[in-house]
């Protein structure tokens, strides 16, 4: 179809929006991989009194790493379905939840949002206290979807999740994206501001 409808410029522009799509993914699961490593590894079990900029110079280190490791695995593969039984065993460990959320935000990259909400949705239905899972359905249910009942519903309560976890740098967030919906008025955006600042 795209041969014989589309011309030489088309074409052009559809490879390139193809390649874009991919280096997302490709971006957000490195990103992600390395934030593991960094995070709930290196910082916790290693090095937990460096500074920023020693993680984030060891961080480029590890994409590097992942980057090359991704590329032998990759040629390793004889088709696409050896390739989804390689991702399921890897995922096994991690549960229902995070393939979930991971198929999400890979839907996310791809524009498609409703879809990634079903994604979200069947992560926090199977763990409820799944904090991110709600800032994403809330996120995206307000910022995509223009649902702002439902991005309420969850942004609140991950600000519940986020408070009872004493994670204030996903909690201060969280209120913004909550000031936001509330149409930014500047008594409540002042409320925001000053509840972060009694954390």
């Amino acid at each position: 179809v795209m041969n014989s409808l589309l011309g030489p410029g088309l074409k052009g522009l559809l490879i390139v929006s193809f390649l874009a799509a991919f280096m997302s993914t490709i971006d957000t699961h490195l990103n992600w991989g390395v934030s593991y490593l960094i995070n709930d590894i290196y910082k916790r079990f290693y090095k937990p009194n460096e500074s920023e900029k020693h993680y984030v110079f060891v961080g480029k280190i590890m994409t590097v790493i992942l980057m090359v490791l991704a590329a032998f695995t990759a040629l390793k593969m004889q088709s696409i379905s050896k390739a989804w039984e390689f991702i399921f065993a890897m995922g096994a460990g991690i549960g229902l939840v995070q393939m979930q959320f991971s198929y999400g935000l890979t839907l996310m990259d791809c524009g498609k949002y409703e879809e990634a909400c079903d994604a979200f949705q069947e992560a926090v239905r199977v763990k409820p206290d799944f904090a991110e899972g709600h800032f994403l359905l809330g996120h995206t249910y307000m910022e995509k979807l223009s649902e702002t009942e439902r991005a309420m519903n969850h942004l609140k309560k991950a600000e519940k999740l986020y408070i009872k976890l004493e994670d204030f740098d996903r909690l201060a967030r969280v209120r913004q994206a909550l000031a936001k919906s509330q149409g930014g008025s500047s008594r409540f955006v002042h409320q925001v501001n000053m509840l972060r600042f009694t954390e």
